[in-house]
């Protein structure tokens, strides 16, 4: 019965809600600027894996583009796919010759949901950086991981999912580049009171 226009209002705002309140949890947030309904706003998505620089582009250039029109920039984690294989290819160089070693971080490589997943071994996912870093050898000298998983391996501990704590190690790193951009999970979003009726509305018709 409420107009179209009083729901985009309201979905706007439990949209910046759950952003705001998701962020929070693991990160600080002062440096952020506020979000505000009345700008424009940029969105941006991925699933929370280990990132590759196509990933780091459109983060970077979705931070750029908050600053230059002035606007809102999420970028929304899509963690209803059905995760890959908990394992990365690293290359080696063994034997005067290269090879890509594959490195789980857990040992759960069961098709569900990134957001359904819980880290099943602590000690895979606590050894990851080590294991890459030792493949990698002489190739990298200081292979990025090394800065990143230590606090993937806190957020772990605390919520327990993998791939949530990749992303939330990921755009903490982020920060420190000077990155300025909130997250939050489309599971999040899932459970505004808006999506709910954009759902029961799909379903009646």
């Amino acid at each position: 019965g409420s107009a179209y226009s009083e729901l985009v209002s309201q979905a706007r705002l439990e949209f910046f809600a759950k952003a705001t309140q998701y962020t929070a949890t693991y990160r600080d947030t002062d440096q952020l600027a506020c979000l505000d309904p009345d700008k424009p706003t940029v969105l941006s998505g991925h699933q929370p894996t280990l990132f590759h620089p196509g990933v780091w582009f459109k983060n970077f250039y979705l931070s750029h583009l908050g600053k230059y029109l002035d606007a809102n920039v999420v970028n929304i984690v899509i963690d209803n796919d059905v995760a890959p294989a908990r394992s990365i290819q690293v290359p080696e160089y063994v034997d005067a010759q290269h090879h890509l070693n594959a490195i789980v971080f857990d040992t759960d490589d069961a098709a569900i949901p990134f957001e359904a997943a819980h880290v099943q071994s602590t000690s895979h996912f606590q050894s990851f950086a080590a294991k890459v870093g030792q493949s990698m050898g002489t190739l990298i000298d200081d292979p990025l991981i090394h800065e990143l998983w230590p606090f993937a391996c806190k957020q772990a501990e605390q919520h327990g999912n993998p791939y949530l704590a990749i992303a939330q190690a990921r755009h903490v790193f982020e920060g420190s580049l000077g990155l300025k951009t909130w997250e939050v999970p489309l599971s999040d979003i899932c459970d505004t009171a808006v999506f709910g009726r954009f759902a029961r509305h799909l379903i009646k018709h």
